[in-house]
């Protein structure tokens, strides 16, 4: 049996600032990402999913890998940007649980997004991201709004498969669930 996570319902919107200190956060129960190999102690990291009635919400919080270069960038975000050289969390959304096709939805250190729907990177969904982070840690958070997940919107006790994993180059993997690979397989 896999892991499962309950998305709480927001009463507020979140304002996104990438600091994670919006009552929604507070309340939601985290999921922590760990790596197969339980080698990850010094980088832990963990993930939050909420919604409304418009919005999927997703919080990741992550402490920076110990020898990873954490580039700052002042330049605009280009959507579908190669994040293969960045830390980055992955959110696949299957909401129909045909454990065939779904939406992944990437978000690296610098607020950087990249996305495909079914493998296709032409997908450009209009969703909402905002990074933050110091020394230590980087945190984001988004608002992906549910009509580019689908044309229904979800209802209670609807369940969906996700996927959420960390990936640092040259560092390792974290995932919520086991197994987990750096390219998703259905």
């Amino acid at each position: 049996p896999k892991k499962t996570s309950t998305g709480v319902r927001g009463l507020a919107k979140p304002r996104l600032d990438g600091r994670l200190a919006d009552p929604l956060w507070r309340i939601a129960k985290p999921v922590s990402l760990q790596s197969a190999a339980a080698d990850d102690a010094a980088w832990p990291a963990s993930a939050v999913l909420a919604f409304d009635d418009e919005f999927l919400y997703v919080a990741v919080s992550c402490v920076k890998a110990p020898g990873v270069e954490y580039a700052k960038e002042n330049s605009s975000r280009v959507p579908d940007t190669d994040l293969a050289k960045s830390d980055r969390v992955m959110l696949l959304l299957d909401i129909d649980r045909d454990y065939a096709s779904f939406w992944q939805m990437t978000i690296d250190h610098r607020g950087w997004p990249a996305e495909s729907c079914f493998g296709d990177s032409s997908w450009n969904p209009q969703w909402f991201i905002a990074a933050a982070g110091d020394d230590q840690y980087w945190t984001a958070e988004a608002a992906i709004p549910l009509a580019e997940l689908g044309p229904k919107k979800p209802q209670a006790r609807d369940v969906w498969a996700i996927g959420l994993q960390r990936i640092i180059p040259r560092v390792g993997l974290q995932s919520f669930t086991l197994p987990a690979a750096v390219e998703p397989r259905p």
